[in-house]
């Protein structure tokens, strides 16, 4: 999503829980490891032809730098401040999901 802001994570493997998978894109995005913590929520998505289930988690950074590694900018933000960000059509609709 180019040009567009995104909550961290991607894609599950083959065999891999949600949980796994996040735990792995963010090893790999930015260097860190997390702890994986209670489901938020959930909602669905196409792109292209593939339909895609995104769950958000709740979890605990327990890396104190991050390295960018496929991103151009990472930014930390107060919840309300998201909201004014650019983002993907997936993760906007979690934003407005979820109340914090």
């Amino acid at each position: 999503m180019g040009g567009r802001w995104e909550f961290p994570g991607g894609k599950a493997e083959e065999g891999e829980s949600a949980e796994e998978a996040l735990v792995r894109e963010i090893q790999e995005e930015f260097g860190a490891r997390i702890s994986v913590g209670t489901p938020l929520c959930q909602t669905w998505f196409s792109n292209g032809n593939r339909e895609y289930i995104l769950t958000v988690f709740e979890a605990v950074l327990e890396t104190p730098i991050l390295i960018l590694k496929e991103h151009e900018e990472i930014r930390w933000l107060r919840w309300k401040e998201i909201g004014s960000m650019e983002l993907s059509d997936s993760d906007r609709e979690i934003y407005e999901r979820l109340e914090f």
